[in-house]
């Protein structure tokens, strides 16, 4: 009876969630034809064809421009294992520390080699080129097992009687101590068609009213699952039919690949839908903070809130089968900032902010309008250049009883009443010139589209002789200026987020032993997730060679006249001003860093080396003297 009652109070909350899902997946359906579009073309399809007769080639127009753009995200993001430099506005002596602390973290963090950084960043950076967007599931992993250690006391025992010595013996006594196995960030990239977003527009994934994830789960990681997860009606699960093949696998990474699936598996496979937004619940339980902890559906059996029901941020999780759907989670969201407040442990990137579309905009579908004209136009002059190489005759009519005895053979004659009318060769010109000059213009429309400059490919065949070195760099630089125009959309709603999550995630879940061996001693106590960062690629802040010299002569004559100071506070300038240099020196020159002067030994100014001489000036106009003028006017003896 009680289950029964249970069943029905879900009933009405499965019903939503699937009205929620069915729409959200019609709506993506816009996203998923375009992803789809671009990866056949990467694939080497030609999806929509307008021209088919014999030829049938694929120029890889739209590949080259593609890789390009993938090979500059590759070079700008993981040419040092320096992912990012972080600044802070203020004047304060421990911002800059906490500067340190945090990208010590983020670079500690994202250099894990399990983490497979580079092949999920780089995947994702596909996935927006193709899709126009890309997504993010973050979470923390930690693993922490109780080990037992054994270890003997020594022990002494007297005699009875103290005539003999004391007795030597050990006992053993068995401790328990923490061992840290996992303790980390941890991310995956999401293919789009496996998120379902509600339709308004916002700025930031954190203010859409619902986003639903589908991956596929099997049966055995659901159950271990399910004490860190607070899954129930597992037992319900055990009674699904599973499916041969889920909706995640068809729908997207096996829909291109189309591989076969065995009927039966050790552990069946389901498809989850984790729905992360804000819905209707009854407060059971708060923290310290008033964060909810606990709570329970807040719907009546009609689906209307309840009175004593609040709207918060929840995480629901139901999985499908056919068409059965069980509920299997309801709970609080878990992660909460440093001020307490939950967030969604979810990033959206964008390639282009679209007007209207919060999800973005690409140029997957006008790019691959422009590749299907360059194939159609290269297959149609290819045709051509066939029939005008292959011989063709045109016969007078009935003057051969057998046609298939007309061919062209080593010694084979073909007889022929009159040589002159009888047969004759059909003249087909194979003029492509204005073939190629279309398909010229639709591959400057594809670069200019992508803003890929041919000699960044590696092409220097369209550059004309006459074009000058002058004209190549300008146009080289208005190209830059789009690829840094993408790449600011990466940074500022992709990874500005995922930094920030990271140090969130760390701030609330990092043990005390992991954030020790990760800032040590002396960033431990400048870790501060709450200062407003600037985030920076570290390619993007790497100075020029000539801007570095420059900012050491500054500093060179800043330090000759520090260094003539007499002031108890000088050395702390001195030391100051030379580390700065030899941060700009490079790092092999950090070593000088620990032989600076002690601030606590005064400065010695008995053998102060004179101030260089200043010339004399000859003129009203500044001009110095010569040696011979100034022994002239007895200026210089």
């Amino acid at each position: 009876m009680r289950r029964k009652r249970i069943d029905d109070i879900y009933s009405p909350l499965l019903n939503q969630l699937n009205s929620e899902l069915s729409t959200s997946q019609a709506n993506n359906r816009y996203i998923q034809d375009i992803y789809e579009q671009g990866l056949a073309v990467i694939d080497g399809c030609r999806t929509s064809q307008k021209y088919e007769w014999q030829s049938d080639v694929i120029v890889p127009e739209y590949f080259s421009s593609f890789i390009t753009e993938q090979s500059l995200i590759s070079n700008q993001y993981f040419s040092t294992r320096d992912f990012v430099e972080i600044y802070l506005e203020g004047d304060k002596p421990e911002d800059k520390l906490k500067c340190e602390a945090a990208k010590r973290l983020i670079n500690k963090l994202l250099n894990r080699r399990e983490l497979y950084h580079y092949q999920k960043l780089m995947r994702a950076s596909a996935i927006r080129q193709l899709a126009g967007v890309v997504y993010f599931l973050c979470w923390w992993e930690q693993e922490v097992f109780t080990v037992p250690t054994t270890t003997n006391i020594p022990q002494v025992t007297p005699s009875e009687d103290f005539t003999q010595p004391p007795q030597m013996f050990s006992i053993p006594q068995t401790t328990f101590r923490e061992e840290i196995r996992k303790d980390w960030f941890n991310y995956e990239v999401v293919d789009p068609r496996n998120v379902f977003v509600s339709p308004e527009y916002t700025y930031s994934i954190q203010d859409k009213q619902y986003v639903i994830i589908r991956h596929e789960k099997d049966l055995a990681s659901i159950i271990a699952d399910a004490e860190r997860c607070n899954y129930f009606n597992i037992d319900k699960l055990k009674e699904l039919k599973p499916q041969t093949i889920t909706e995640t696998a068809s729908e997207s990474y096996n829909k291109e690949l189309n591989a076969s699936f065995p009927y039966n598996l050790p552990s069946p496979l389901f498809d989850v839908y984790e729905r992360y937004g804000k819905y209707w619940a009854i407060v059971k339980e708060t923290d310290n903070y008033g964060v909810p902890i606990k709570i329970s559906p807040g719907i009546d059996l009609a689906g209307n809130p309840l009175n004593n029901a609040v709207l918060i941020e929840t995480v629901i999780t139901f999985v499908k089968s056919g068409g059965e759907s069980v509920l299997i989670r309801f709970e609080p969201q878990r992660n909460v900032d440093y001020r307490h407040r939950p967030y969604r442990p979810i990033i959206r990137g964008l390639y282009y902010i679209h007007p209207s579309r919060s999800e973005g905009m690409t140029d997957t579908s006008h790019s691959i309008n422009l590749q299907e004209a360059v194939n159609d136009t290269i297959n149609i002059s290819n045709d051509r250049v066939m029939l005008a190489t292959f011989p063709a005759f045109k016969a007078r009519k009935y003057a051969f009883d057998d046609v298939a005895e007309l061919y062209i053979a080593p010694d084979h004659p073909i007889l022929l009443e009159d040589p002159n009318s009888d047969l004759q060769e059909l003249k087909i010109t194979d003029n492509i010139q204005g073939a190629m000059v279309q398909t010229n213009l639709l591959i400057n429309q594809l670069q200019q589209l992508r803003a890929i400059f041919p000699t960044t490919m590696g092409n220097l065949g369209s550059i004309k002789s006459s074009m000058t070195a002058t004209a190549v760099a300008g146009a080289e630089t208005r190209t830059d200026i789009r690829q840094s125009f993408k790449a600011m959309c990466f940074e500022y709603t992709t990874l500005s987020e995922f930094y920030w999550m990271m140090l969130q995630m760390a701030y609330q879940y990092m043990r005390e032993e992991t954030a020790r061996e990760i800032f040590g001693e002396e960033l431990m106590p400048y870790f501060s997730p709450d200062a407003d960062y600037t985030f920076k690629p570290v390619t993007s802040a790497i100075e020029q060679e000539q801007s570095k010299q420059m900012k050491i002569r500054n500093y060179t004559q800043i330090l000759q006249t520090v260094a003539n100071i007499k002031h108890p506070d000088t050395i702390k300038m001195v030391n100051y001003i030379l580390g700065e240099i030899l941060k700009l020196m490079g790092q092999e020159y950090s070593i000088i860093q620990t032989q600076l002067m002690n601030p606590q030994q005064p400065m010695q100014y008995n053998n102060q080396a004179p101030a260089p001489e200043v010339p004399p000036t000859s003129n009203q106009y500044g001009l110095n003297m010569n040696p011979i003028d100034q022994m002239i006017r007895g200026v210089k003896k």
